[in-house]
């Protein structure tokens, strides 16, 4: 996956961290394409478009998962980001593999969250091509 340049990044954790994140996320397994971006990149920050986007570090996303209390309102949300306002960019763990989705930090259950992208890698070339979120659910 091309890294984005222009993009403030923290320094990348250990394969033991994310392992140690996903333990403290409920057993979790990011998935692989993730796992790669973290290890060389762990959270990054910058403008596509008109669209603002801020990938939590690993601590982050241990952090923003807690603080959502995803495991009371939407079981399987992990936050990995933001746009900066309301809306969480999240992987959804209730399939396999998780895909991306967008969720406002009221939300109270799934029906709320607005699908992105079927994979992380997919989510990032639509930003790399400046692409905005998807506001709407498809009835597709």
């Amino acid at each position: 996956m091309e890294i984005i340049d222009g993009m403030s990044s923290s320094p990348p954790p250990t394969p033991q961290q994310i392992a140690e994140a996903e333990r403290q996320l409920g057993d979790v397994r990011f998935p692989d394409d993730y796992r790669r971006w973290l290890l060389e990149r762990n959270g990054a920050e910058g403008w596509f478009g008109e669209s603002f986007l801020m990938l939590h570090s690993l601590g982050g996303v241990v952090e923003a998962t807690q603080a959502a209390e995803a495991e009371e309102r939407l079981p399987g949300l992990v936050a990995i980001g933001s746009d900066g306002s309301r809306e969480i960019v999240a992987f959804d763990f209730r399939r396999s593999p998780p895909r991306v989705v967008l969720v406002d930090v009221t939300a109270e259950a799934w029906q709320d969250a607005l699908p992105q992208a079927q994979s992380f890698t997919d989510f990032m070339a639509q930003r790399e091509r400046g692409e905005p979120f998807v506001w709407e659910r498809s009835e597709a």
